[in-house]
């Protein structure tokens, strides 16, 4: 991709992300009739968040076919996007179906899951499951880190190549957005910093999505090379 390409690219996130959050901060403040838009489930700025993933999708799909080559960002930018999407599961409700809950903790998210296993740990009448908690996050903690020792020169390479970074960003406001859901960062108001930061997360992947459009990166076949 070009340096010109790249410095569009990253401007108009700047942008977006700059007029998004003043925009939505304005209707809080100045329209309080909207904030239901703003805050609950399965409204505007959720539906909104849905739609980017989706968009991410297509549009990382669709780079792959102007290629006529599957690039691994091409691949996993579309696969990463339907996974968030996942992250906004609460939209089965408008399905007529339920969302699972587990110790007594409705699955709205994949965080929520981290509320799981803090009640297994802290709760007396889930102090069975604790241990099951404990293993299971100390396998998946080395796997994960194992991964990052071993790959860290790839790690390192894809960084460079800006679909990654903004695969990175979105992780990065996805982990954010959980903090705060989770009271673990607290920042007022708390529902509406949480939807908008997981907005952006959708946005980011987009705009992966888009380099991928530009410069997918190296083939699968390179990386067997």
């Amino acid at each position: 991709m070009s340096q010109k390409c790249s410095r569009r690219l990253i401007i108009g996130w700047a942008i977006t992300f700059v007029t998004i959050t003043a925009v939505l901060r304005a209707i809080w403040h100045w329209l309080p009739a909207w904030r239901l838009e703003l805050t609950h489930e399965h409204r505007g700025v959720e539906m909104a968040t849905i739609y980017a993933y989706l968009g991410a999708a297509f549009v990382a799909l669709g780079a792959a076919w102007r290629q006529r080559a599957m690039p691994r960002s091409t691949v996993i930018v579309p696969t990463l996007s339907i996974l968030g999407i996942m992250e906004e599961w609460s939209f089965v409700l408008r399905l007529g179906l339920t969302p699972p809950r587990l110790l007594n903790v409705q699955l709205d998210s994949f965080h929520d899951l981290v509320e799981v296993a803090y009640r297994a740990l802290t709760r007396a009448e889930y102090r069975q499951y604790a241990l099951l908690a404990t293993v299971l996050t100390g396998v998946v903690a080395v796997g994960v880190l194992l991964s990052a020792v071993c790959g860290r020169r790839r790690i390192w390479h894809s960084l460079q190549q800006l679909p990654w970074q903004f695969v990175l960003l979105a992780g990065l406001l996805l982990a954010l957005a959980a903090l705060v859901d989770l009271g673990m960062v607290r920042i007022r108001p708390g529902a509406f910093w949480e939807e908008t930061l997981e907005l952006h997360a959708g946005l980011a992947m987009m705009f992966a999505a888009l380099a991928c459009w530009w410069a997918p990166g190296e083939p699968w076949a390179e990386r067997r090379a």
